[in-house]
């Protein structure tokens, strides 16, 4: 297996290297389109909606609906609203996993200590077991900014990427009655 992601965690002057692996297979089967005639693939053309014709590829930006408006946004645009890559993963704050709500949890990765990392991955790992507590702190990755929380697990670490808060929905505007 090869890793995702080679950086380190850091907190106050400790910094370890370590190693990202995915912890769990996606479990869905990739089909494809076919013609039931010939079983030739079907390709899904970009049209634009008031000619009908097919739009090249090059020809295609982006744009964000706005109210009746829409903001057209470029290459320009995008770079200055992706966050500083950096491989550094640093914990802001420790806590008790209980103070996680479960909708928070998006995915599992192990942690693996990088070379010369493997006596500070020990006590970062023995510390969150004594102490019951993990670490949480933000990780740039894919120009997309992750809130991580590192736990230990048996004898690894494991890093849950975390949802953000306004990505959870409000259960309030739900519409369902309740059995008794």
């Amino acid at each position: 297996m090869r890793p995702i992601w080679t950086g380190a965690i850091g907190f106050g002057l400790v910094n370890i290297p370590v190693r990202l692996y995915g912890a769990t297979d996606e479990s869905t089967i990739p089909f494809v389109s076919l013609d039931k005639h010939d079983h030739a693939r079907v390709r899904y053309k970009k049209v634009n909606e008031q000619t009908g014709k097919e739009v090249a590829f090059h020809d295609i930006i982006k744009g964000y609906e706005m109210g009746k408006e829409m903001i057209i946004v470029d290459e320009e645009d995008f770079k200055k609203a992706t966050p500083e890559k950096f491989d550094h993963l640093a914990i802001v704050q420790f806590v008790k996993e209980q103070e996680i709500d479960a909708r928070y949890y998006e995915k599992p990765y192990y942690l693996q200590p990088d070379k010369g990392g493997e006596r500070a991955y020990t006590l970062l790992r023995d510390a969150l077991k004594k102490e019951k507590k993990v670490a949480i702190g933000p990780l740039v990755f894919h120009k997309r900014e992750w809130i991580c929380m590192v736990k230990a697990f048996e004898n690894i670490l494991v890093l849950h990427r975390l949802r953000f808060p306004e990505e959870i929905r409000n259960v309030g505007k739900l519409m369902f009655q309740v059995l008794r």
